[in-house]
């Protein structure tokens, strides 16, 4: 069994749920309102000046 961490924009959070569904996977933590900087995806802080935020969702499965 695994365990993984997904951090990902808030703006997609719909399609993350839906592909999560059809994988199959019904069993995960989510964390809203998360505040970070990433290399790719820039920086997400709820402010004016660097809006949005992310989710972080765990899920444990299977390895495969």
């Amino acid at each position: 069994m695994k365990m993984v961490m997904l951090v990902y924009n808030e703006a997609i959070d719909v399609e993350v749920m839906e592909i999560l569904d059809g994988c199959g996977l019904s069993s995960y933590t989510k964390i809203n309102r998360v505040h970070g900087k990433g290399t790719a995806s820039g920086t997400h802080l709820a402010s004016q000046v660097w809006p949005g935020q992310n989710k972080i969702l765990y899920v444990a499965c299977d390895d495969k």
